[in-house]
C-alpha cells in the first residue's frame, strides 16, 4: 500500500467523519421507540420575543393509520430544561398542530420538541412554529433537527487510518 493510497484513505475517512458530525437535517425517519429533537429559536426573528402564543406544526408522512407518537415540549434547546407539555398517543397519520398560549417556556422564543414514535415507522418531514402577538402570526421559525452524537466507530476509524499512514511512511522512509 503506497503512501498516496493511505493519504487518500485518510482524506476519505476525514470527510466521512466531518459529514456525520451531527449537522441539522430537515427530515428524519423514526422507528418504534426512536426519538428526534427539534429546536426552535425565535431570538433573531422580527419582532423578537416575548410573544402571546406559539403554534407548533409537525408535518409527517408514511405513517400507518394506527401509528402514534408522543410529543414532549421543553423550555430549552435539545430537550433540556423543564418539561412544559407532553402529549402522548397522538395519531401520526395526521399532522400535529398544537396551539400554546401564554406558557412562559414558549413565549420567550426558545424551546424544543421531542417526537417519539410509540408503535410504528414514520417520517417527520418538518416542524415549524408561528408566533403571535394577540392577532395573526407575526413571525415563523423552522425547527432544526438537533445534531446526533458521533458514532464511536468513526473516531476509531480515523485514528486507525492515521496510525497506518504513519507506519507506512516510516517503513518507506526506512527502506530508502
Amino acid at each position: 500500500m503506497t503512501i498516496r493510497t493511505l493519504f487518500a484513505s485518510a482524506l476519505a475517512g476525514a470527510a466521512l467523519l466531518l459529514a456525520s458530525s451531527g449537522q441539522p437535517a430537515s427530515a428524519i425517519t423514526l422507528n418504534a421507540g426512536q426519538s428526534a429533537i427539534f429546536n426552535f429559536d425565535f431570538t433573531a426573528n422580527v419582532p423578537p420575543p416575548p410573544y402571546t402564543a406559539v403554534d407548533v406544526f409537525a408535518l409527517v408522512s408514511g405513517a400507518p393509520p394506527n401509528g402514534s407518537a408522543t410529543y414532549a415540549f421543553f423550555d430549552n434547546l435539545n430537550a433540556t430544561g423543564p418539561l412544559l407539555v407532553q402529549i402522548p398517543g397522538i395519531t401520526v397519520a395526521v399532522a400535529l398542530d398544537q396551539f400554546i398560549g401564554g406558557t412562559t417556556g414558549f413565549i420567550d422564543g426558545i424551546f424544543s420538541v421531542r417526537v417519539t414514535s410509540d408503535n410504528s415507522t414514520f417520517n417527520v418531514d418538518s416542524m415549524s412554529a408561528n408566533a403571535y402577538l394577540g392577532g395573526p402570526p407575526v413571525t415563523t421559525a423552522a425547527g432544526t433537527l438537533a445534531g446526533t452524537p458521533l458514532p464511536a466507530a468513526l473516531p476509531l476509524f480515523a485514528g486507525g487510518v492515521g496510525a497506518m499512514s504513519v507506519f507506512a511512511w516510516k517503513r518507506k522512509r526506512k527502506s530508502n
